[in-house]
């Protein structure tokens, strides 16, 4: 199987979902999860580095995606700092709503910028997903293969279990330090 895109921006049409679907399961479940770092340390890095240079002739991925990082962690804080300063403040929803519409007006100002480029001036990326066919596989790589697959499956299960089922949190209702003779003092 063959992933390829240049002449679509898939990859803003990916993160723009993304930011969209994790902000609107934290608004409605009121709780953030595992999936909500990616919302505030890559999504809006990766927007703003998509508008910035939208050919691929400048950078390569690697330096594409470590920039990412470094721009969410520069521009979040300002963010946050700007949304201080108005009547919403520094609540969950308000941050999450903001760091969502960054991302999306971003990623449209990026759209339009890749979309003025000629077809191949355009940022691309190709991944090709080869998959020899199981006869090929030797008896023990079939057991590795199906172990692999049996633990990203727990995996899977295991993660979605606490994200969707966190345990309760006991509240800390007091701390005591006992002697040898059982009272709080030596």
């Amino acid at each position: 199987m063959r992933l390829q895109f240049q002449e679509r921006p898939w990859d803003l049409y990916l993160l723009v979902g993304y930011s969209v679907s994790v902000a609107s399961i934290i608004l409605v479940l009121g709780v953030g999860n595992l999936f909500s770092v990616l919302l505030v340390l890559f999504a809006p890095g990766y927007a703003l580095v998509a508008t910035l240079f939208p050919s691929d002739r400048k950078l390569d991925w690697i330096d594409r995606l470590v920039l990412s990082f470094g721009l969410s962690i520069a521009v979040v804080p300002l963010l946050g700092l700007t949304l201080n300063f108005t009547s919403f403040g520094l609540r969950p929803p308000a941050v999450v709503t903001t760091l969502t519409l960054f991302t999306v007006l971003v990623s449209a100002a990026a759209w339009w910028r890749r979309m003025q480029l000629p077809t191949t001036d355009r940022l691309s990326a190709t991944l090709d997903i080869v998959v020899p066919p199981w006869k090929e596989y030797s008896p023990r790589e079939r057991i590795l293969a199906v172990m692999l697959a049996m633990c990203m499956i727990n995996s899977a299960v295991s993660v979605s279990d606490v994200v969707l089922a966190p345990l309760p949190r006991e509240a800390i209702k007091g701390f005591y330090l006992f002697g040898r003779c059982g009272r709080a003092s030596v």
